[in-house]
């Protein structure tokens, strides 16, 4: 049972593309095996009558209305950017031009 924990573990790791050594395997597959027990006893639970609510409790989220403000200047909203071109924010490229 604990090599399957390890071998999720390491399924996981490769997917998130994270290198773990082998004592952090063991550790992370420890703790699943925990959490996952933990989570089991709850199907002991009886449940019967018990409506499935979606939050614990039945009132909505106070909310405010909107207020219309006047917005930043735009040396404020650029004070902290590590780069800027033509009042845009300059970012690292996150998707391959189709030419590449």
């Amino acid at each position: 049972m604990a090599d399957d924990f390890v071998q999720v573990v390491e399924r996981v790791a490769r997917l998130a593309r994270l290198q773990l050594d082998d004592n952090e395997k063991e550790q992370l597959a420890s703790e699943l095996s925990v959490i996952l027990a933990v989570a089991s006893s709850l199907l002991e639970v009886d449940a019967a009558g018990i409506m499935p609510a979606a939050h614990p409790f039945a009132q909505p989220a106070a909310l405010r209305e909107d207020e219309l403000q006047p917005s930043l200047p735009l040396n404020r909203v650029f004070q902290s950017a590590p780069a800027r071109e033509k009042g845009y924010f300059c970012v690292p490229p996150v998707v391959a031009a189709d030419d590449e």
